[in-house]
């Protein structure tokens, strides 16, 4: 169901609520003010109805409400990772470049430093990685290319020349 229809629905099921609600209140007051024990009793058993729809069309905006939360999430869901729902096969695809780049990016940082050094720029590693892998043009830019600018990103030389496997995401 789109957005807008659903929000339609909701505006009717509220103002169904509000209409069922000012309804209750008027079959309460006179309930009360009954004369006799048949009357009261007709006008409690109408109260009841009406209170059942009060509560029914209450479960129902809530439920269209988790629907929209549902749907919210499900889109950054699909937003962040940057594939569909069908998109298994190519979420392997996206993983496997990511560990292609980090384990060229990291060659380069054991041709180039020793010990604590390295340990640093493995740590700046893993998020330089991590923010280019959310980076929407990620699959579409060769791994090598990504080497490079990871390795210019944490200062590591240019002229060290890697063998990069460049697994590319499969046209859908």
């Amino acid at each position: 169901m789109s957005n807008a229809r659903r929000e339609h629905h909701k505006q009717i099921v509220a103002e169904l609520a509000d209409t069922a609600m000012a309804l209750a209140r008027s079959i309460a007051e006179k309930a009360l003010a009954a004369e006799s024990v048949e009357q009261t009793i007709e006008l409690t058993q109408a109260y009841e109805r009406v209170a059942r729809s009060v509560r029914l069309s209450i479960d129902l905006c809530e439920k269209l409400d988790r629907h929209d939360r549902d749907d919210a999430r499900a889109a950054r869901a699909d937003r962040y990772v940057g594939f569909s729902v069908h998109g298994a096969a190519r979420q392997r695809q996206h993983d496997d470049r990511i560990e292609a780049v980090r384990a060229a990016v990291r060659r380069s940082i054991e041709q180039e430093c020793e010990g604590e050094d390295s340990d640093a720029f493995e740590a700046a590693l893993d998020l330089a990685l991590a923010e280019a892998a959310l980076n929407d043009g990620f699959d579409s830019i060769s791994a090598v290319q990504w080497t490079a600018v990871l390795r210019q990103k944490l200062g590591l030389p240019e002229h060290l020349t890697l063998d990069v496997p460049d697994p590319r995401p499969t046209p859908s």
